[in-house]
């Protein structure tokens, strides 16, 4: 059998850099937009490994029953 572990993923969030601070606000919408997509992202991951230790422990109990 097959066991799989879901994992936490962290992210360090750092406040931007001067260098970037001074390249305006398009350059902050850009930041907040990926880390908004890279947070979508982490969640998405997190709800499809849940779903397949679901899928794999259902196999298990399955092929138990055979």
């Amino acid at each position: 059998m097959n066991h799989f572990e879901t994992q936490n993923i962290e992210i360090a969030t750092t406040p931007p850099s001067p260098s970037h601070t001074s390249t305006g606000a398009g350059a902050m919408v850009a930041n907040v937009s990926c880390s908004d997509r890279v947070l979508e992202l982490e969640l998405e991951n997190s709800r499809l490994q849940q779903l397949i230790a679901e899928l794999l422990i259902k196999n298990h109990q399955l092929r138990k029953s055979e």
